[in-house]
Formats: C-alpha cells, structure tokens, sequence
C-alpha cells in the first residue's frame, strides 16, 4: 500500500504547482508587469529547447552504449559537468535566441518576468504537475488492487512487466516528506527561472552579451550537484534542497538588484 500520507504529498505536489504558476501570473498582472507575448515565447523556448533539443543531444550521447556513455557512466564529475552544462547552454542560449529574434520590443523588466513565469511555468507542469498526477493515479491504482491486476494481465510482456513492478516498489516505499519536498524545489527552481531570464534580456536591452555567459555559467553551477549526486546514486536530498534554497535565496536577491539596472533610462 502506498502511503495515505504520500498520497497527500502528490496532491500537494500538484496543488503547488498550479497556485505557482496562477499566483504568479495574477501578481505581475495587478502590478502590470505581465506580458502574455513574453510568456508565450518563454514557454516556447522551454519547450523547443528544453524538451526537444535537449533531450535529443542526450539521447544521442547516452542513449545507445559507445566510448562517450561509457566514460560519461564511468566518470560522476565529468556526466554532471556534461549534465549541467548541457541545460545551460540549450535554456540559456535558447532563450538568447528567441528574445533576440521575437522580444526586440519588449525588454521591459515586466517582460523579463513575463518570460521566466511561462518557461519556468511550463516546466512546473511538465517536471512536477504531470508526473504528481500520473504518481497519484498509479497510486490510487495500487491501493485498490487494480495495478496487480493489470501486471497479471496475459498480453503484458516481461520487461514492462518488471518496469511497472519496479515503479510500484519505489512509490510504496518513497518517504512522504520527499514528495513534499519536490514541491517546494519546483518554488526554488521557479525563482532561478525569473532570475535568468531578466539575465538573458538585460544582455540585450544593455548591449552586453557577457551576461548571457553569466546565465549559462549561473545555470550550469544550480544544476552541478544534483547531477553528481544523480551520478553517483547518492542522493542527499536534504543537502540538495539546502543547497537549492542557497541559490533560490541568490537568485532573489539578483532580481531586486537588476530591477534597478531595467529601470535606468540608458540601460
């Protein structure tokens, strides 16, 4: 039996991701920040690189065995570099791209914003709204018989089989608080959205392109150890989310400070 209490946490899970995302967009709305364009090409540039080219690169160099798996495997530290430096590269440069060729009008701090609440938004729903629900619901299935049911089905084969065995073992056995947890990092993650975001648009709005470094080294540095520990399987998680509140905390305070940068007339 899955736990009522993890059943609880994917619900929150999921709950925290819409109040997320709604909230935001109702801030920036009444403090007239918000920006439907901006956010639209924020969610594009999630999706696009993120989600395709992203994972097309890592299907490449992971998913089929040869020298480069294998040493990537074989090596923790060079697979999180790799890893992190993958992420910033695609979401940072990409979002470079899109604000370049679709935002050359709108590099407000309202956009800047605007941009992270539908990148960030989009991948609140799909890491953790998406995944919050499918748990719940094989969940729900597990406690009530009916996942047995289908593992005992005669057109099942064996690998699909012992995949869905393996995921009900880990949803029993899960610790409830991490579920919690995970909706609280998509908080962190969503504040490090905004923050490099207005990085990337202020790159253009002041003409200096070192700040798309910044972000694509920023990004890279967030995602480092997680990726060591997914490495090495080791996981801390509660050493990771302290970290990641470390740098939500950073992120936070790097939004106060470029606030002022937008405003001055010949930034």
């Amino acid at each position: 039996m899955v736990p009522f209490a993890s059943l609880v946490g994917m619900g929150f899970q999921f709950v925290s991701v819409l109040l997320l995302v709604i909230g935001s967009a109702v801030y920036l709305h009444r403090r007239r920040w918000l920006s439907w364009a901006a956010a639209g090409f924020g969610a594009l540039t999630f999706f696009v690189f993120a989600l395709i080219l992203e994972r097309a690169l890592h299907f490449i160099v992971l998913g089929s065995a040869g020298p480069t798996r294998a040493y990537l495997l074989a090596h923790p530290i060079a697979y999180a570099l790799y890893g992190a430096l993958a992420a910033g590269l695609f979401e940072e440069g990409g979002r470079y791209l899109v604000m370049r060729r679709f935002m050359t009008s709108r590099r407000s701090f309202g956009d800047g914003l605007s941009f992270g609440l539908g990148h960030g938004g989009l991948e609140a729903v799909v890491v953790l709204g998406m995944t919050s629900l499918s748990n719940l619901a094989l969940s729900l299935q597990i406690n009530s018989g009916a996942f047995d049911s289908t593992l005992s089905a005669p057109g099942i084969n064996e690998h699909a089989r012992e995949a869905l065995l393996a995921l009900k073992t880990t949803l029993i056995q899960a610790s409830p608080i991490d579920f919690y947890l995970g909706g609280v990092e998509r908080l962190f993650a969503f504040v490090l959205q905004l923050f490099f975001s207005l990085l990337v648009l202020y790159a253009l709005k002041a003409r200096r392109p070192r700040y798309v470094l910044y972000a694509v080294l920023a990004h890279a540095v967030v995602d480092l150890v997680p990726g060591y520990f997914q490495a090495t399987g080791r996981v801390n998680v509660y050493g990771i989310e302290g970290l990641l509140l470390v740098y939500a905390l950073a992120a936070a305070w790097g939004i106060l400070r470029i606030k002022r940068c937008f405003e001055q007339p010949d930034a």
